[in-house]
C-alpha cells in the first residue's frame, strides 16, 4: 500500500520492534514521547496525532509478533515486519476532518457489503483495499485502510485510540531556554504547542551556520535531525542534560557543552520594519550597519534592559527609493542612516516607494539574437531580472533549449547565472512538441552584452570550449 502523497511532507519518527524495543521500555505510558513498551507478551508504540484545536488523538499500535510502525503528522503506517527500503505498509491510519468523514460514512453505509462493528463501519474502500471508519467523541475522525489480502479486522484490533481534550501536554524534559558554550556557539530549546507538530524545538548556531527542528523526546534525550537554513546537510543530534547545562552530540561529529545563558529582563522593546521594497540593518553604538542584499533584514526586534544607542540603516531595492523613517507612525527622519538613543519602547519603519524613473536595465538589450543555427530571445521581468532563452536546432525535429534567469551587473553589463535548465525538445510531424526532457538543471555561465548590439555567451558546460557571439536581429528580420 502506497502512502498518500500529501502525508509524505511530514517528518516521521520510525519505531521498529527489533531495533527500538529496549530503548523505550520505560516510557510506554507517555504517548508524546512516541514510546515503545516491550514485555514478554506484548510490545507497543504510541504517539499523538494532530486533529483540531480542541481534540487530540492518541494512538497506540500493537507491534507484537515483529510488526513495525511509522508515525507521521496525522498518520500512522503499520508494517507486517521490519521497515525496509521499498516495502509498502500493510495498513494505514489517518485522521480526517468532519466533512471528509461525513462523505466517507455516506459512501460506506450505501455499500451493501458494509458491516457495523467495533464501534465503526467496515467497508470496501477501493478495488484492492478494505477500510474501517470511526469517530471519537464526535470530534475526532479516523480512517484505517488495509490491502484486500490483509485481515482488516485484525489490523483494527492492533490500534488503541483515544481522544483527549485540549493541547498536547509537554513531554517531561528538564531544561529549556538559551545556552552558550565556550566558543560562543548558541543553543535554544523551546516547547512548541503548535497542534500540527507539537514538540521540543531545538535551534543552534555553530560558528556561522544555523540549524533547527522539532525533536522527539526518546527516553531521556531529544533525538533527531536538525535542518540547515542554507540547504546544507542536516545534522543528526542527541541532546542530553548535564549537571551544569546541556550536551549536544552530533552524529559523526563533535560534541558541544552548553551552559545556561542569563538574559537580562528587558523593559525597552524596539522593532524596526519596512514598508515597501527595501532592506534595513542595525548595529549597536554609532557604527553604520553593512547591508547585504543576500540577507536583507525585513524586520527585527531589539529588547533592552536599559537605554542604549543604536544605528539604523536603510537602502532601497532596485526600482524603489528610500523616503523616510517613521517612529510610532510619525515622521522621524529623511536620512537613510540614523543614530538613535533607544530609551523607550518604539516602532521604527523605513518607508520605501516605487521609483517612477526606474526601468529594468535589461530593457536596453531585449530582443532576438542569432548565432549560426542558434537563436536567442532576451526578455526582462520585474525590476532587475533577465530571462534568456537560447535554442539550437540539431535537426528539423529536434533542438536543444537553454532557459537562463539572472540579473545584469550594470557596471560590467554581464549576467553571471546559475540553475540554468538545458532541455532536449523533440517535435512530431505536425510541429507539436512530442517530448521535452531536461539534460541538466544546474547549468552555470555568463552572458556579456556589448555596445555594438551583440552579446557573448560563455557556457561552463560547453562541449566545444568556445564562446558564442550572438548578433541582435532587427524587428523585421526577427519576424521573418
Amino acid at each position: 500500500m502506497k502512502k498518500m502523497l500529501y502525508l509524505l511532507l511530514s517528518v516521521c519518527v520510525v519505531l521498529t520492534s527489533s531495533a527500538f524495543g529496549m530503548v523505550f521500555a520505560q516510557a510506554a505510558e507517555t504517548p508524546q514521547e512516541a514510546s515503545a513498551d516491550k514485555t514478554e507478551e506484548r510490545q507497543t508504540a504510541s504517539a499523538y496525532l494532530d486533529q483540531s484545536e480542541d481534540i487530540v488523538v492518541a494512538v497506540t499500535a500493537d507491534l507484537s509478533g515483529g510488526w513495525s510502525v511509522e508515525f507521521a503528522r496525522g498518520a500512522v503506517y503499520l508494517y507486517d515486519g521490519e521497515i525496509t527500503e521499498g516495502k509498502d505498509c500493510a495498513a494505514m491510519l489517518i485522521t480526517l476532518d468532519a466533512e471528509v468523514y461525513g462523505e466517507y460514512l455516506e459512501e460506506a453505509m450505501a455499500d451493501e457489503d458494509h458491516e457495523e462493528a467495533d464501534g465503526g463501519v467496515y467497508f470496501p474502500f477501493f478495488e484492492d483495499e478494505d477500510a474501517y471508519l470511526t469517530s471519537l467523541e464526535d470530534s475526532a475522525f479516523i480512517l484505517i485502510t488495509a490491502s484486500a489480502d490483509t485481515d482488516i479486522e485484525a489490523v483494527v484490533s492492533r490500534f488503541e485510540l483515544a481522544a483527549e481534550p485540549g493541547d498536547i501536554p509537554a513531554a517531561e524534559w528538564p531544561r529549556d531556554g538559551y545556552f552558550l558554550d565556550e566558543n560562543e556557539n548558541m543553543l535554544s530549546i523551546t516547547w512548541m504547542d503548535d497542534i500540527d507538530e507539537p514538540g521540543w524545538y531545538v535551534g543552534c548556531m555553530l560558528g556561522e551556520d544555523s540549524w533547527g527542528g522539532t525533536l522527539p523526546l526518546l527516553g531521556d534525550a531529544l533525538q533527531g535531525e536538525l535542518s540547515n537554513y542554507e540547504e546544507k546537510d542536516p545534522l543528526t543530534v542527541t541532546v542530553t542534560e548535564e549537571a551544569d547545562g546541556i550536551l549536544l552530540a552530533v552524529e559523526g561529529g563533535d560534541a558541544y557543552h552548553f551552559t545556561p545563558l542569563e538574559l537580562p529582563d528587558a523593559s525597552i522593546f524596539v522593532t524596526i520594519n519596512t514598508e515597501g521594497w527595501g532592506m534595513i540593518g542595525y548595529e549597536e553604538g554609532e557604527i553604520e550597519p553593512e547591508l547585504d542584499p543576500e540577507w536583507p533584514y525585513q524586520s527585527a526586534q531589539i529588547n533592552l534592559a536599559e537605554a542604549e544607542t543604536y544605528t539604523f540603516a536603510a537602502a532601497p531595492e532596485a526600482g524603489s527609493m528610500f523616503v523616510k523613517w517613521t517612529k510610532n507612525g510619525e515622521d522621524f527622519s529623511t536620512e537613510p542612516v540614523i543614530t538613535v538613543l533607544l530609551d523607550e519602547s518604539a516602532d521604527f519603519v523605513a518607508v520605501f516607494e516605487e521609483d517612477p524613473g526606474w526601468q529594468n536595465p535589461v530593457m536596453n538589450f531585449i530582443g532576438e539574437y542569432q548565432c549560426d543555427r542558434a537563436h536567442a530571445l532576451v526578455e526582462c521581468f520585474g525590476n532587475e531580472d533577465a530571462w534568456i532563452t537560447i535554442e539550437w536546432g540539431g535537426s528539423a525535429s529536434e533542438l536543444a533549449r537553454w532557459d537562463i534567469v539572472g540579473r545584469l551587473d550594470t557596471e560590467t553589463l554581464t549576467i553571471e547565472y546559475s540553475d540554468c535548465t538545458k532541455s532536449i525538445v523533440v517535435y512530431d510531424e505536425n510541429g507539436e512538441i512530442e517530448s521535452q526532457e531536461p539534460e541538466y538543471e544546474d547549468g552555470t555561465g555568463t552572458i556579456g552584452f556589448h555596445d555594438d548590439g551583440t552579446f557573448t555567451w560563455h557556457e561552463d558546460q560547453s562541449e566545444y570550449g568556445e564562446d558564442m557571439v550572438f548578433e541582435w536581429l532587427p524587428v523585421e528580420a526577427a519576424g521573418d
